[in-house]
């Protein structure tokens, strides 16, 4: 049907207009039902229905950009400033020393006592049993010819680690780097004496190669992390943090067989020159 033209349009309703374009959100010009007035009116109302658009919003939506972009600028600043704190706190405790020098013993430390855990040892037949040294190398003290020297400790600190908690409360658990130095500064003389030299704990080959880089050991350590050397000769030893250790002792080991064990060792540092006294008094063979 075609619309009258001049004056006489169709004009329906208002709120029943209303509730079509709400509904349908289409432009009702192509329905063919507006007045000359009512385009306009239409797309007016479409862009009064912008916020952004609508001018007495803009102050609303300003203040919350503003707040939203104020946000992201201290939120931005607060990690700018946490990653530099991080990275400062990191290289700061690297560049600072422990609390503590883990190359000398403290003053007043525990004293052991022997309380017989070793008393079996003397004379005794080492089983074969293959540890992983920080040379790559399994070695069986079972089979090794001549004399053998191994000292045996709980675990050896790093610089800007901690050490466990009551660690120092322990008799006679510290004191592994400065017994490993005196083995190292009396690495010469021990040779001269026809002597081989281990070091021996139950922490793993990665961890013990660090000692053995940072202290510059001339000689290998073995790791006995799986207990079976422990366990095997029912050495004395005890729990710390989840983690078993051995007690420090010392072995000196002819063909196979223990002929002399340092037990307990205290202090640790001068272990290496008590070993020395012993070797010279004793040569090998003489028992």
């Amino acid at each position: 049907m075609t619309p009258l033209r001049g004056s006489l349009r169709f004009k329906p309703h208002r709120p029943a207009f209303q509730e079509i374009t709400h509904k349908f959100v289409a432009p009702p010009i192509l329905l063919g039902v507006f007045t000359e007035s009512e385009p306009e009116r239409y797309y007016g109302d479409c862009m009064k229905a912008s916020t952004f658009r609508d001018p007495r919003r803009r102050p609303a939506l300003l203040a919350l950009a503003a707040a939203l972009a104020g946000g992201l600028l201290l939120l931005a600043v607060a990690l700018l400033i946490g990653g530099w704190q991080t990275l400062f706190n990191r290289r700061f405790h690297q560049a600072m020393p422990r609390k503590d020098n883990i190359y000398e013993l403290p003053k007043n430390l525990p004293v052991p006592v022997d309380d017989g855990a070793c008393d079996h040892l003397t004379g005794f037949q080492l089983p074969s049993a293959l540890m992983l040294s920080t040379a790559d190398r399994q070695v069986d003290l079972s089979s090794l010819a001549g004399r053998t020297v191994v000292y045996c400790y709980p675990r050896t600190g790093r610089p800007g680690q901690e050490l466990p908690k009551g660690w120092n409360d322990i008799p006679g658990a510290r004191g592994c780097t400065p017994q490993s130095c005196a083995f190292r500064d009396h690495y010469q003389q021990l040779q001269s004496l026809g002597v081989r030299v281990f070091g021996l704990s139950t922490q793993d080959t990665t961890y013990q190669r660090e000692a053995v880089q940072r202290l510059h050991l001339p000689f290998e350590l073995l790791s006995d992390s799986e207990l079976a050397f422990t366990r095997a000769l029912r050495l004395p030893t005890f729990q710390v943090e989840g983690m078993v250790l051995i007690k420090r002792l010392t072995l000196i080991i002819d063909g196979g067989r223990i002929t002399k064990v340092f037990y307990p060792v205290f202090p640790p540092d001068k272990n290496a020159t008590e070993v020395i006294q012993w070797l010279s008094v004793h040569p090998s063979g003489t028992g």
